[in-house]
């Protein structure tokens, strides 16, 4: 190809020949054209297209291409008919297989790539929100539920005595204690495990 800013009649050589001038031109064109038709094949296959199908695809358009400049060139009728050249285009037998595996391996691996990120983050935020409640907040947060609920520190005694126990100093207290928690005596029950304590 010719060098950029070079005049063609130096870039052709010595005979400067209308034909060789045009033949330069033409594969100049037809490398812009090239360059262009893969920038739109990667545009629209994205970042899972592998070269051999960007080439693939360029290689067609640009057979395509050749052919309408025949076709332009000789004078014959052009085909309008958009449904015949639809039809008439063929995937080769081998290329839908290889398309879709290909496809499916990259859907594969950004699937597992993106659960596998997913996963990883969720797992550390999980991880230090259980080892800042563990290390004392947690326990904290209960024992103030607990309070509220129960209205009262656990920790506190507000447990009064009865003034008058008769069991107080009795050796026997546990065992009346538990003759009344049998018979159902609970009032004196409870008279008698004062004592004990």
């Amino acid at each position: 190809s010719a060098a950029v800013g070079v005049p063609l009649d130096t870039a052709v050589g010595v005979s400067g020949a209308k034909g060789e001038r045009a033949e330069l031109r033409g594969s100049i064109e037809l490398d812009s054209i090239r360059a262009a038709a893969a920038e739109r094949a990667r545009e629209h296959f994205g970042t899972d297209a592998t070269a051999e199908l960007i080439q693939q695809q360029v290689d067609e358009f640009i057979e395509a291409f050749k052919e309408e400049e025949k076709s332009l060139a000789s004078g014959a009728p052009q085909e309008t008919d958009w449904a015949r050249d639809f039809a008439s285009l063929r995937v080769g037998d081998g290329d839908e297989q290889q398309w879709g595996t290909e496809f499916e391996a990259a859907e594969k691996a950004r699937e597992e790539d993106s659960w596998a990120k997913e996963f990883e983050s969720g797992h550390q935020s999980w991880g230090d929100e259980f080892t800042s409640l563990e290390g004392g907040e947690f326990v904290d947060s209960f024992d103030e539920e607990l309070r509220a609920y129960l209205g009262k520190d656990p920790n506190e005694t507000d447990y009064e005595f009865a003034e008058n126990n008769p069991y107080v100093g009795d050796p026997q207290a546990l065992q009346l204690a538990e003759k009344f928690l049998q018979t159902g005596d609970l009032i004196q029950a409870v008279l008698a495990l004062e004592a004990v304590v």
